[in-house]
């Protein structure tokens, strides 16, 4: 149990070590990927994931049409679809 223990410990200590060198390539790998979003395209209606750099915010170029009008989604747990995320208390999914 002890060397489970510590080889999950070790593993977990040298997967940190890895990505949080600013200079490892793994590092780089992970921020050259960016971070996967949902997005519903106020402009077309286009609706789907994609990757942006960590420190874009949303609008996005839509990656259908190319107007700066794609806003964060979610998906519904009950129907899949994605949905347009909106600033309220209570949300009922649309579909």
């Amino acid at each position: 149990m002890l060397v489970a223990m510590a080889v999950l410990g070790g593993a977990a200590w040298a997967t940190w070590r890895l990505l949080s060198d600013p200079h490892s390539s793994a590092a780089q790998t992970v921020r050259d990927r960016g971070r996967a979003v949902l997005y519903e395209c106020e402009a077309c209606g286009a609706v789907g994931e994609t990757r942006i750099p960590f420190a874009q915010s949303f609008p996005i170029a839509c990656p259908d049409c190319g107007e700066v009008k794609a806003m964060t989604a979610f998906r519904c747990a009950d129907c899949r679809k994605i949905i347009k995320a909106e600033q309220k208390q209570y949300y009922k999914c649309r579909h």
